[in-house]
Parts: structure tokens; C-alpha cells; sequence
């Protein structure tokens, strides 16, 4: 281990394995396309185009910093210099994929949005169907059985789905479980594709929230900020 210490400092440079040594198990997670994938959401193909060649650019600068901890033609603190010059261009990179990841997601739910609306959409001409059916479902819907007919109804009946998929479950004595699953059920029934693409969009913009902790995990990875302020104050214009 390689360290310099004097006045308020005691920094730590590395070794010739890592940099930052006590990050030497986030350090090695960043070169895994495994750990990437989850985090940047590549198993979804809206995205996939996007995030992959990002998760390749990630690990390949990791590898640069790896083998940059063994570089001798550099000083440990140039070493550092170098590392954090690599992670401030990741991040930049990062943030860029972001945004675009995020355009697509909003876009995907918007669209799934419209698509589910267009066809499971409450019609305002059919209130007093739907009055009836809520008062139908409350007297079936006591029992197993009962919930079962109501189930293979809303299959066949898009009035009946129409009125399920809008109405507050307590109206028509659904439990919370019961009145999610039914909902879920009459979306894949009769706006397949529709509910899928307003799904994978929810889902990729929950990825979004990763963006921020990977970019940290990045820099204190990569270098020792205290080497970075130390360099420069160091540092001499000639």
C-alpha cells in the first residue's frame, strides 16, 4: 500500500491491483455486464440498443482504470489524476443515457397509456349499464364461484370489462387483491400489447433511479479524491 502522510492528509494511493483498494469489490462489480444489466434495465428491448453499448463503454473504462493501477509510467498521483479524468467523462456519458432512456420510457407510457384508454376507457353513454353491472358483481360476487362468473364475463363482455377497469372496487365489493388481479386480467384480454408497452415503459423509468448511485459508485471507485485536492494544490503553473 502506498501512502503519503503530513499535516491534515494521510492518502492513500493503492496498489498495483486497485487505486482505491477498499473499494475493490464495487470496483469489480462495475466490469460485470450481470450487475450493469440489472441496474441499467437491458433485459428490456426498448432500451437494449441504448444500454448495452453503455454497459460496454462502463466496463471497458474500468478495465483502463484496472490496469491503470499497475501503470509505472505514471506516479501514483497521476495514476489518480488519470481515473478520475476517465470518471468524469463516464459520468457525463451516463447522464447523456439517461436522458435518452428516459425519453423512451415517457414515451412508452404515454403510448401504452392512450392505447389501454382507447379501448378499456369508461364511455360516458354507458352509465347506466354500468350502474347495473356494479350492482351485479356486488350480489355475484359473494363466493368463489360467483367470482369466477365474473371473471369469464368481463372476458367475454368489453362493457362489463370497460366498467370493472374503471370502477372503484368498493363500489363493487372487490377486495384490493381481487380488484388489482381482475384488472391486470381485463388489460391483457383486451389491450394486450397496449398494457405491455405501458409496462416495460414503468418499468424501464424505474431504472432511471440507478443512474445516480452507479456514476457515485464510478468516482469512488476509480480515485481518492483526497489525491485529487492534494495534486492540486500542488500544483505548479509553469
Amino acid at each position: 500500500m502506498n501512502a503519503l502522510t503530513g499535516g491534515k492528509y494521510h492518502v492513500e494511493y493503492g496498489n498495483n491491483i486497485s487505486l482505491v483498494p477498499g473499494m475493490k469489490d464495487k470496483f469489480d462489480r462495475l466490469g460485470l455486464a450481470t450487475h450493469l444489466g440489472i441496474k441499467l434495465a437491458a433485459k428490456h428491448k426498448s432500451v437494449e440498443g441504448i444500454v448495452n453499448p453503455q454497459i460496454e463503454r462502463v466496463q471497458g473504462t474500468t478495465e483502463k482504470v484496472r490496469r491503470l493501477a499497475s501503470d509505472l509510467g505514471r506516479n501514483p498521483m497521476q495514476r489518480h489524476m488519470v481515473a478520475a479524468s476517465l470518471a468524469k467523462e463516464l459520468d457525463a456519458d451516463l447522464r447523456r443515457t439517461h436522458d435518452r432512456v428516459a425519453g423512451v420510457a415517457e414515451g412508452m407510457i404515454a403510448e401504452g397509456e392512450a392505447g389501454v384508454t382507447k379501448v378499456l376507457g369508461a364511455r360516458e353513454e354507458k352509465g347506466a349499464i354500468y350502474a347495473a353491472v356494479y350492482q351485479w358483481m356486488r350480489e355475484t360476487g359473494t363466493d368463489a364461484i360467483g367470482l369466477k362468473n365474473i371473471s369469464e364475463a368481463v372476458r367475454e363482455d368489453l362493457t362489463l370489462a370497460q366498467a370493472v377497469f374503471n370502477g372503484p372496487r368498493q363500489i363493487m365489493g372487490f377486495g384490493k387483491d381481487t380488484h388489482a388481479n381482475m384488472v391486470e386480467g381485463i388489460a391483457k384480454r383486451w389491450a394486450k400489447d397496449e398494457w405491455a408497452q405501458l409496462n416495460e415503459g414503468m418499468a424501464v423509468e424505474k431504472s432511471l433511479s440507478n443512474y445516480v448511485p452507479l456514476i457515485g459508485d464510478i468516482h469512488s471507485a476509480y480515485y481518492n479524491p483526497a489525491v485529487i485536492e492534494l495534486a492540486q494544490q500542488s500544483h505548479v503553473e509553469v
